[in-house]
């Protein structure tokens, strides 16, 4: 009988002996399936360093048919059984491409240990541990212990490429990310058009929609992969706006077939289902519960339309309308309060970007310019609205602070520099 050892890090604990995970001082056990608890035994048992993919299946799915979609699927199920809320790393930070690793201080005794609490070089805190890029340098230290929240945008460039950039500095700080100096790397090359980039919450995977069979389908692409799995390729109409849930492991899309509506389908392209008879560009409520809507699509800003948003309810699919104008493109902040989207006003010329409560009421508008202002997305901590707009001259890639309570803008609309010339559809992992 192997040796019963006792790992404890933050508020848990876990016991070899019973292969049982226990948050501390509560006493209150989490059930974990046999392969979470392998993956984090061996993540515990090796922390600090790079438990590779292959290493991995090597020791947990040994002998089996495994695919890489397993074990992102067996490491967002751990993370949310351990605590860790989006955009949180606490404990496991993933390294794109290659594997992960447990970065939490772990404490090891033969026998049950009281609370032991993670820290980060003398202060204890209680998320925000993320991993730098790997060629980061820090006076905090190696860069898997950096406390900087890591982001991550996909935009397109005419829809033809992609790009992927990790900035160093923090997202809710009032530093300006300079991505022309990050790192940035091309993540499709099909040909033709590739629209509607959506990275995975844990940056692993990108969805994208092409043409690779004559109509749009809906790739997967794993971030810095060559391999491209076709997710709707038994379908004969377009598919295409595919949008991760917020745990990863389902796909939000629109699609042509039965007369068109909104789908959901496994992560795999299994088991897709209607939802709603109607609606575009879905966007996730951070529950995963709901998702809202716009009742009309869009290809370029210049198209005109009576669009209301609606939130659906994904289990029932009962439907309420938000706001009736001539919105689209809705996008769910990170704490669930509002909605954002863009709209035309009175004059064709102004697209403008609001926000809404996801309870009703009037829209709060967040630019005021006589130009092109569209596809917002929240930062994964709702401190800005990110949005693409002409108002430079180009279509770039604006910012705006904003109390996602309320919906009031903090501060001034301000540009942020890219390497594209034009931009649009954007995407947060």
């Amino acid at each position: 009988m192997p040796d019963r050892r006792f790992y404890s890090f933050g508020d848990l604990q876990l016991d070899t002996g019973r292969k049982l995970l226990t948050r501390i001082p509560e006493g209150k056990s989490i059930a974990l399936t046999q392969k979470a608890y392998q993956v984090l035994l061996l993540l515990i048992q090796n922390r600090g360093k790079l438990v590779t993919k292959d290493t991995l299946m090597e020791n947990v799915w040994e002998g089996s048919f495994v695919e890489e979609a397993n074990i992102t699927q067996t490491i967002s199920v751990l993370r949310k059984l351990l605590g860790e809320k989006p955009y949180q790393h606490r404990f496991i930070v993933t390294e794109t491409g290659k594997g992960y690793r447990f970065v939490a201080d772990v404490v090891e005794s033969d026998e049950i240990s009281p609370t032991v609490k993670t820290e980060f070089h003398g202060e204890t805190r209680e998320n925000e541990r993320v991993a730098a890029p790997a060629n980061a340098k820090s006076k905090y230290g190696k860069f898997h212990l950096i406390a900087l929240a890591g982001i991550a945008i996909c935009f397109g460039l005419l829809g033809s490429s992609y790009f992927l950039f990790r900035s160093i500095p923090p997202i809710s700080s009032t530093a300006f990310p300079d991505w022309t100096k990050a790192n940035n790397a091309q993540l499709t090359n099909q040909a033709g058009v590739e629209y509607f980039p959506n990275l995975s919450p844990d940056g692993e995977f990108i969805l994208f929609a092409a043409k690779p069979l004559g109509n749009f389908d809906i790739l997967l692409k794993r971030v810095g992969g060559t391999k491209e799995i076709n997710l709707t390729e038994s379908s004969r109409d377009d598919d295409s706006q595919p949008a991760f849930s917020p745990d990863g492991s389902l796909v939000a899309f629109r699609s042509e077939r039965n007369g068109g509506g909104i789908f959901v389908m496994e992560k795999t392209g299994e088991n897709p289902r209607r939802i709603s008879d109607f609606g575009f560009h879905p966007s996730w409520s951070p529950d995963g519960q709901q998702i809202a809507v716009s009742e009309i699509g869009f290809i370029r800003p210049s198209v005109r339309g009576q669009s209301a948003i609606w939130i659906v309810d994904i289990k029932n699919g009962k439907k309420q309308k938000l706001i009736n104008t001539f919105a689209y493109q809705p996008n769910w902040s990170p704490n669930g309060g509002r909605i954002a989207f863009w709209f035309i006003g009175n004059k064709m010329s102004k697209r403008e970007i609001a926000t809404i409560s996801v309870k009703g009421g009037d829209p709060l508008v967040i630019s005021n310019s006589a130009s092109a202002n569209w596809n917002p997305v929240w930062s994964p901590d709702g401190d800005y609205l990110y949005y693409a707009s002409s108002k430079s001259g180009n279509m770039a890639v604006w910012r705006v602070r904003i109390d996602e309570a309320t919906g009031k803008a903090l501060d001034a609309p301000e540009i942020v520099p890219t390497p594209g010339k034009f931009n649009g559809h954007l995407s947060f992992s």
